[in-house]
């Protein structure tokens, strides 16, 4: 998904071109952009037609063009990546390796700020953990290295055919999906390796480094969504995963401005008694999922 990235797309769109993995099909949607992105993306699609260019004619939003990629997408795995980061050259290589050695439905990895490490010149050597989907989900609300977001990730596709991004939701809407997603998955793999490239920067399509607003209301909705998939048997992890997204959001209210924190003191006690109250329990539940 791309919304005026034209300082960062073409980078974005050649960490892809250039991986040492070429069987697959890069979707690019534009979604309404004003500046030159659109002109750099058919560029480099003029040039390489494993590049397919999709195009809403205004802005939808990053959850809308997910999934008009995922609808128009016909392979049997996908991942995605934003307009503003960068894949190692051995990403897809990666993800190939594992799937053929274990089958997995999804494979988890890590992400990295770092840009250096695009410059690796070597295939890097894979350690591979399975996963049960009772394992993975426990692992999941615990946040222990299955993380919630959309990158660093593969997908098998079959298993997401009635999973999509929430259009309502423009904020914690990476770890709704991927919650849902693992309620369809048998066989999960984790690999302790960076294959994506996170770009720390302002103004971007994920609203990152922004202060508290009306956004982060949605992190009530992530955690209202994942209480009610969740089985009774694995419920005490529920409150782990809501100690954990309150502290995040606690620690983004207190960095924001008094604007801010006048305007959502009401959320903020919320979260803060809540993580006052439970966090000897929460300790004691999360300390061996």
């Amino acid at each position: 998904p791309v919304y005026n990235s034209e300082r960062y797309v073409k980078e974005a769109i050649e960490s892809v071109l250039n991986q040492n993995f070429n069987d697959f099909e890069l979707i690019v949607i534009d979604d309404g952009s004003r500046d030159k992105s659109l002109d750099i993306i058919n560029t480099l699609a003029s040039h390489d037609s494993r590049i397919k260019v999709l195009i809403n004619q205004e802005q939808k939003g990053v959850s809308f063009s997910r999934n008009r990629g995922l609808r128009y997408c016909s392979n049997s795995y996908v991942l995605f990546l934003d307009s503003d980061d960068l894949l190692p050259h051995y990403a897809l290589k990666t993800y190939y390796t594992v799937i053929k050695k274990t089958n997995a439905d999804i494979v988890f990895s890590k992400l990295s700020t770092n840009m250096n490490k695009i410059r690796a010149e070597v295939q890097p050597k894979i350690h591979i953990q399975l996963f049960n989907q009772y394992k993975a989900i426990k692992y999941y609300l615990n946040f222990r290295k299955l993380s919630g977001y959309a990158g660093a990730k593969v997908y098998r596709k079959e298993i997401l055919s009635n999973t999509f991004f929430m259009e309502n939701v423009n904020y914690g809407e990476d770890g709704i999906f991927n919650y849902a997603a693992l309620q369809n998955a048998q066989i999960i793999a984790y690999i302790d390796l960076d294959t994506y490239i996170y770009r720390v920067r302002n103004g971007s399509l994920t609203g990152r480094n922004s202060g508290y607003g009306i956004k982060n209301l949605n992190s009530f909705k992530q955690i209202d969504f994942i209480s009610k998939r969740t089985p009774k048997i694995l419920k005490k992890y529920v409150n782990v995963f809501r100690f954990e997204i309150y502290n995040s959001e606690i620690q983004i209210y207190e960095e924001s401005g008094k604007d801010s924190k006048i305007k959502f003191s009401k959320e903020f006690k919320k979260m803060k008694k809540y993580c006052d109250s439970y966090w000897l329990y929460t300790f004691l539940v999360s300390i061996n999922p």
